[in-house]
């Protein structure tokens, strides 16, 4: 099996949901954005036959060799910041995700058997509404309250209450640790959430 993605596919034990659901002993490639995702799936998806990809969330971007996403710790770098801003300027919430989503429908056409999870954003596996029994949003990600997200929003009038109701499920979720990493029964979880998406796609 080969798993691509966050952080989310770094097997670090047999209750890992990787193990819980592979064949044999999975590759897996950590990659840094939805684009160096797509980089690794190009180079490396002949060689499998199985494939499972997670997609963070839908609202980041990789320019060179920075990934921008909306954690409040960047504001401790100003120049990251500030670049940052550029991204914005020439984005709207809706065409970051159109830019990310292109890469998520580029794997399926050229892979339609392989498993697509997206972590955060709404998808038809999405593992977050799958814990919490409510559907996310495309523009969800666990850094989607940060000061610069929510300005951003606000710019285009788009609503983040489905986020706050998010993040409030699961900090009462025994899926979820304090810092939103899974329990043993949220990686339990993820696996039946990739079985049932593995049948799906035969």
């Amino acid at each position: 099996m080969l798993a691509i993605g966050n952080n989310l596919v770094e097997a670090d034990g047999e209750k890992h949901w990787i193990y819980q659901v592979a064949p044999s002993t999975p590759v897996c490639y950590k990659t840094d954005s939805n684009e160096h995702t797509f980089k690794v799936f190009l180079e490396k998806h002949k060689d499998y036959k199985d494939i499972v990809i997670v997609f963070s969330d839908l609202v980041h971007q990789q320019v060179g060799n920075i990934v921008y996403t909306w954690s409040n710790d960047d504001y401790l770098d100003i120049n990251h910041t500030r670049r940052r801003d550029m991204i914005m300027m020439g984005h709207t919430p809706n065409t970051l995700v159109q830019h990310n989503m292109a890469f998520y429908n580029a794997i399926k056409n050229i892979r339609p058997d392989a498993v697509l999870l997206t972590e955060w954003a709404k998808s038809k596996f999405c593992i977050v509404t799958s814990l919490v029994q409510q559907e996310s949003d495309l523009l969800y990600n666990k850094q989607s309250l940060s000061d610069q997200f929510i300005k951003w929003c606000n710019i285009h009038n788009i609503s983040r209450q489905i986020h706050a109701n998010l993040n409030d499920l699961i900090n009462d979720s025994s899926y979820y640790t304090h810092n939103f990493d899974y329990t043993e029964e949220g990686h339990s979880a993820i696996a039946k959430l990739y079985e049932s998406a593995r049948s799906s796609v035969g």
